[in-house]
């Protein structure tokens, strides 16, 4: 029976079996290569038409860029930016430590995860009796992975995609009682919209238009906002029903709108609601989740 390839090479030592390995990294790094590249074209085709279908605008304007400029992160696995946003830091609460980890791993998780599995696989393939097996069964594997990074891509592709028909339909509401919410009310909208920002850990495109169709609505003129939320939050025991419920829908709305509401943005609301002496309902909050997933506005 023909030898196999890696026939032998149990006895050699390391540095007898590093040029086959070197040249076996290289190989498959132009290859890994060559799949991020279509990864990312594939997953911006894939987001412009999601923008398309959702009908998120294209003109040039403020909201546009932003929402565009989103939907392209989004795309191609980039983090969201780093900067202040309306004098808000999202990441005041998280350790630099933490962050920088986030930043490395964003940066490899498409590249080298796919680089890394093809050499593991090659690797524990290779020791098997049957290696010859090896093309056959990895192909799939790298399929399988390969499409579990577009359907992230897509999902993420899809919270940003609907979040603006949601926050639309959110502020065609408000305008309607815009006269209903005082001063103090507005404030504490504000500042609770930056205190969860900065619990969500992440500048995400949807608080972000949030934050700013609320700045437009409330006429603000000074949009750096330094966020005091303990103090602000004593002033939800001093507003009116009416101010009461909008303080929660619009909170409630937006903790939906990111890629994930469980964990930190879900004890925040729930922080809120026991502020306001409400019931937290977190099958409602579901539901919600789901609707906007749907297309539908959030009730």
């Amino acid at each position: 029976m023909r030898q196999g390839m890696l026939d032998g090479m149990e006895d050699m030592t390391l540095m007898e079996q590093l040029p086959y390995w070197a040249g076996f990294s290289v190989v498959a790094g132009v290859v890994s290569l060559m799949e991020v590249l279509f990864l990312y074209w594939n997953a911006l085709r894939g987001v412009a038409q999601t923008s398309q279908v959702a009908g998120i605008p294209l003109q040039d304007s403020e909201h546009a860029r932003l929402l565009l400029s989103g939907m392209s992160r989004v795309a191609l696995e980039l983090p969201s930016p780093r900067h202040r946003i309306y004098g808000i830091y999202p990441y005041a609460q998280m350790g630099q430590w933490k962050l920088t980890l986030i930043s490395v791993m964003y940066r490899m998780k498409v590249g080298v995860s796919s680089f890394i599995l093809r050499v593991l696989l090659r690797r524990v393939f290779g020791r098997m009796a049957m290696r010859g097996l090896l093309p056959l069964a990895t192909g799939p594997l790298y399929a399988i992975w390969n499409a579990i990074i577009t359907w992230r891509i897509m999902r993420k592709a899809k919270v940003q995609a609907l979040g603006p028909y949601t926050i639309e339909s959110l502020m065609q509401r408000l305008e309607d009682d815009l006269d209903q919410l005082g001063s103090t009310a507005r404030e504490v909208i504000l500042h609770g919209m930056g205190e969860l920002i900065m619990r969500n850990q992440d500048a995400h495109t949807n608080h972000v238009y949030l934050l700013s169709r609320l700045l437009d609505a409330f006429e603000v003129s000074d949009r750096q906002l330094a966020i005091d939320w303990p103090g602000h939050r004593r002033q939800l025991d001093t507003l009116d029903e009416a101010e009461t419920r909008w303080v929660l829908d619009i909170l409630s709305v937006a903790t939906v709108l990111g890629d994930k509401w469980r964990g930190r943005p879900r004890r925040f609301l729930q922080e809120v609601h026991e502020a306001c002496g409400a019931t937290y309902d977190e099958e409602h909050i579901k539901v919600m989740r789901k609707q906007m997933l749907e297309g539908r506005e959030p009730t």
